[in-house]
């Protein structure tokens, strides 16, 4: 299932930026620094550094 590992890009976008064989499980990573039902509530709710530290994480920082 795709949706587990995408939250802040689109399924093509992450495809077409990450190969297949480098995919790893966001979510789970993506736990540690904030929970969110949507993405409404990330920009309503999450504080702005959690969302940074994550994208640096999962080292999607410098394709922003």
């Amino acid at each position: 299932m795709i949706n587990q590992y995408v939250l802040l890009v689109s399924p093509r976008s992450l495809l077409s930026t990450f190969s297949l064989n480098v995919l790893i499980n966001f979510a789970a990573i993506r736990s540690r620094y904030f929970s969110a039902s949507s993405m409404k509530d990330v920009f309503e709710n999450v504080n702005a550094q959690s969302v940074i530290d994550f994208i640096k994480e999962i080292q999607f920082y410098h394709e922003l």
